[in-house]
């Protein structure tokens, strides 16, 4: 009787612990993005913009600008756990910029550090538009 009790248990226990899912950095980064900080580590400051960036699921990033209401540029990006990565293709050459980034605020507000060395402010911090 003990071990079918024990045995009922284990099952539960088996039955009860399911796997937890993991949403993706791309699934997260999709949407419409605005900065609202800018600045560097321990001196982020309040920052007002008319463009929004909006991320797709093909990897397409485009900026949109609110004032003129067309769209002013469009690159491509990666994401993994670690780095976002954005690609902006010109005729000569392409512009490789490198960010750590960490989602909070429920996933609704991003921060995201410059990797590369020619940044004037390496810190942006966005919130997700609806």
């Amino acid at each position: 009787m003990r071990q079918r009790i024990l045995y009922i248990i284990l099952i539960f226990l088996l039955i009860s612990c399911e796997k937890e899912e993991t949403i993706s950095p791309n699934d997260l980064l999709q949407g419409k993005w605005k900065i609202i900080l800018l600045g560097n580590k321990g001196d982020i400051r309040p920052y007002e913009t008319q463009w929004i960036y909006e991320y797709y699921n093909d990897s397409l990033l485009r900026e949109y600008d609110t004032l003129t209401n067309t769209y002013t540029f469009h690159a491509k990006y990666t994401i993994d756990k670690e780095f976002l990565i954005h690609y902006f293709n010109y005729p000569e050459d392409t512009l490789i910029f490198k960010y750590s980034y960490e989602f909070y605020d429920n996933y609704q507000k991003l921060e995201i550090i410059h990797q590369n060395l020619i940044s004037t402010y390496s810190t942006s911090v966005y919130e997700r538009v609806q």
